[in-house]
Protein backbone atom coordinates (compact mmCIF):
# COMPACT_ATOMS: atom_id res chain seq x y z
CA UNK A 1 0.00 0.00 0.00
CA UNK A 2 1.37 3.61 -0.68
CA UNK A 3 0.82 6.11 1.04
CA UNK A 4 1.82 9.49 0.49
CA UNK A 5 3.60 11.45 3.58
CA UNK A 6 4.76 15.36 3.98
CA UNK A 7 7.00 16.58 6.35
CA UNK A 8 4.82 19.75 5.60
CA UNK A 9 2.14 17.80 7.16
CA UNK A 10 1.65 15.50 9.39
CA UNK A 11 -2.23 14.13 9.10
CA UNK A 12 -1.54 11.84 12.38
CA UNK A 13 -1.25 14.63 14.18
CA UNK A 14 -1.54 18.60 14.37
CA UNK A 15 0.53 20.13 11.70
CA UNK A 16 4.26 20.64 12.59
CA UNK A 17 6.45 23.39 13.00
CA UNK A 18 9.18 22.26 11.30
CA UNK A 19 10.40 20.53 7.74
CA UNK A 20 13.66 19.54 6.01
CA UNK A 21 11.38 19.56 2.87
CA UNK A 22 10.29 16.22 1.65
CA UNK A 23 7.02 14.53 -0.05
CA UNK A 24 7.33 11.28 0.19
CA UNK A 25 5.33 8.28 -1.50
CA UNK A 26 5.72 5.46 1.19
CA UNK A 27 9.60 5.88 1.73
CA UNK A 28 10.21 7.05 -2.03
CA UNK A 29 11.20 10.67 -1.97
CA UNK A 30 8.58 11.92 -4.34
CA UNK A 31 9.53 15.68 -4.05
CA UNK A 32 12.31 18.13 -3.29
CA UNK A 33 10.67 21.36 -1.85
CA UNK A 34 12.60 24.01 -3.98
CA UNK A 35 14.73 26.23 -0.72
CA UNK A 36 14.30 23.60 1.50
CA UNK A 37 17.71 21.46 3.50
CA UNK A 38 16.74 18.44 1.65
CA UNK A 39 17.15 20.18 -1.69
CA UNK A 40 19.96 22.50 -0.63
CA UNK A 41 21.81 19.40 0.36
CA UNK A 42 22.16 18.83 -3.53
CA UNK A 43 22.77 15.07 -2.10
CA UNK A 44 19.00 13.84 -1.98
CA UNK A 45 16.70 13.22 -5.58
CA UNK A 46 13.45 12.27 -6.48
CA UNK A 47 13.33 8.17 -6.69
CA UNK A 48 15.65 7.74 -3.65
CA UNK A 49 14.24 5.66 -1.03
CA UNK A 50 14.51 6.09 2.44
CA UNK A 51 16.02 3.02 4.53
CA UNK A 52 16.86 4.38 7.84
CA UNK A 53 16.24 7.92 9.91
CA UNK A 54 18.87 8.34 12.21
CA UNK A 55 19.98 5.23 12.20
CA UNK A 56 16.90 3.62 13.00
CA UNK A 57 15.46 1.51 9.96
CA UNK A 58 11.99 2.99 8.49
CA UNK A 59 9.76 0.70 6.71
CA UNK A 60 6.51 2.02 4.39
CA UNK A 61 4.31 -0.46 6.71
CA UNK A 62 4.57 1.68 9.54
CA UNK A 63 4.04 5.64 8.48
CA UNK A 64 3.59 6.76 11.83
CA UNK A 65 6.69 5.75 13.11
CA UNK A 66 8.44 6.92 9.86
CA UNK A 67 6.71 10.52 10.19
CA UNK A 68 7.52 10.91 13.84
CA UNK A 69 11.30 10.48 13.62
CA UNK A 70 11.23 12.74 10.57
CA UNK A 71 9.83 15.22 13.15
CA UNK A 72 12.15 14.49 15.65
CA UNK A 73 11.71 17.17 18.44
CA UNK A 74 10.28 19.86 16.06
CA UNK A 75 12.55 22.26 16.56
CA UNK A 76 14.51 24.71 13.80
CA UNK A 77 17.72 23.70 13.93
CA UNK A 78 17.65 20.48 15.39
CA UNK A 79 19.50 17.79 12.98
CA UNK A 80 18.55 14.45 11.22
CA UNK A 81 20.37 12.40 9.26
CA UNK A 82 18.66 10.21 6.58
CA UNK A 83 20.41 6.98 5.16
CA UNK A 84 19.07 6.63 1.78
CA UNK A 85 19.02 4.47 -0.86
CA UNK A 86 20.03 5.46 -4.49
CA UNK A 87 19.16 3.66 -7.43
CA UNK A 88 21.80 3.05 -10.31
CA UNK A 89 21.83 1.64 -13.32
CA UNK A 90 24.74 -0.29 -11.67
CA UNK A 91 22.91 -1.04 -8.52
CA UNK A 92 22.32 0.97 -6.04
CA UNK A 93 24.28 2.10 -3.12
CA UNK A 94 23.41 3.65 0.54
CA UNK A 95 24.24 7.39 1.64
CA UNK A 96 24.08 9.29 4.96
CA UNK A 97 22.76 13.14 4.35
CA UNK A 98 22.44 15.47 7.76
CA UNK A 99 20.35 17.87 7.55
CA UNK A 100 19.28 20.47 9.83
CA UNK A 101 14.95 21.33 10.04
CA UNK A 102 14.15 24.47 9.77
CA UNK A 103 10.34 26.43 10.28
CA UNK A 104 7.68 26.02 8.05
CA UNK A 105 6.38 29.19 7.29
CA UNK A 106 10.67 29.72 6.49
CA UNK A 107 10.27 26.64 3.18
CA UNK A 108 6.51 28.24 2.41
CA UNK A 109 8.19 31.51 1.72
CA UNK A 110 11.02 30.14 0.38
CA UNK A 111 8.46 28.15 -2.30
CA UNK A 112 5.93 31.59 -2.96
CA UNK A 113 9.42 32.90 -3.64
CA UNK A 114 10.42 30.45 -6.03
CA UNK A 115 6.61 30.29 -7.89
CA UNK A 116 6.65 33.95 -8.31
CA UNK A 117 10.19 34.02 -9.79
CA UNK A 118 8.81 30.99 -12.09
CA UNK A 119 5.47 33.41 -13.38
CA UNK A 120 7.73 36.38 -14.08
CA UNK A 121 10.05 34.11 -16.38
CA UNK A 122 7.20 32.76 -18.21
CA UNK A 123 5.01 36.42 -18.03
CA UNK A 124 8.75 37.65 -19.84
CA UNK A 125 9.34 34.32 -21.73
CA UNK A 126 5.69 35.14 -23.89
CA UNK A 127 6.30 38.65 -23.92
Amino acid sequence: RSLRASLRKNTAREQTATTVGVLLDGCAIEHLVTGAPAFQSGVLERGDVLERIDGFPVSADDVERLLSLLVGIDEPGSEVTLTVRKPGGGGSRLVDVTLARVGRETIEQHQEMFELFISIRQLSVHT
